[in-house]
């Protein structure tokens, strides 16, 4: 069992190695570190995992940063040891590999727990997709529609429409409901419209895609569906 002196002279050491005024500062930075990501995945829509990851890669980077305080804390210069050229590249990689595997950002819980108040004043809880997984999606209706048959052009659209707000995470503005932007535009509602004028109808309602539809008469009527990315217009998919 170490005397009391053993234990002095440890603690001695350490503190004339500076090991905890080093490590102190090493967990204050790593907080802020944390805390200034929280802050950007509020306020950027980054992906919450990425908080993890670094938690899990500044808890691996613990051993280097423990062994270079305890080398190289005490005042004075040190020579850099064989040791450490070897096992500190060694601790990043593995620290790297560590918060990369273990924390799967395919695993991220995507919802949250909302609590409201109905008609009755009774509390309900309920459980909604995180903004951040939210996406605006503008429906433009079915060109290509005989002049005669324009309503098929809105009713495609509006089957898409209903297809699409199926999904919780979607937030759709229909065919109708965009009607004024087509007046905005110097355009009829339901007329065909170019297509850099789609961008810009889809950019003034804050969408991140729009659906565009062309019906396609043959032996087979068919309908083919494209969806574009807004502020690009790079076509990400397409169906007939």
């Amino acid at each position: 069992m170490p005397s009391q002196d053993t234990q002095k002279s440890f603690f001695t050491n350490l503190w004339e190695r500076r090991f905890f005024q080093f490590f102190a500062t090493y967990v204050a930075a790593s907080w802020g570190a944390i805390q200034f990501l929280e802050w950007s995945v509020e306020r950027y829509s980054i992906p919450s995992a990425l908080v993890d990851k670094l938690v899990v890669f500044l808890l691996f980077m613990l051993p280097l940063v423990i062994s270079v305080i305890y080398i190289h804390g005490r005042v004075g210069d040190d020579k850099w040891i064989k040791f450490e050229k070897v096992f500190y590249p060694i601790n990043v990689v593995v620290a790297l590999m560590m918060s990369m595997f273990l924390v799967n950002s395919s695993a991220e819980v995507i919802t949250e727990k909302v609590t409201v108040t109905d008609v009755e004043g009774q509390m309900i809880v309920r459980e909604i997709p995180k903004q951040e997984y939210n996406k605006r999606v503008v429906v433009f209706p079915t060109e290509g529609v005989p002049e005669e048959s324009e309503w098929i052009g809105v009713g495609i659209s509006e089957l898409l429409n209903n297809k699409l707000e199926q999904d919780m995470r979607i937030m759709v503005s229909s065919a109708t409901s965009i009607s004024d932007s087509y007046e905005d535009y110097g355009y009829k509602p339901f007329e065909d419209i170019p297509f850099a004028t789609k961008m810009n109808i889809s950019v003034d309602n804050y969408s991140d895609f729009f659906v565009d539809s062309k019906f396609v008469s043959g032996t087979t009527d068919k309908v083919e569906v494209k969806i574009f990315e807004t502020t690009k217009g790079e076509e990400i998919i397409q169906e007939i």
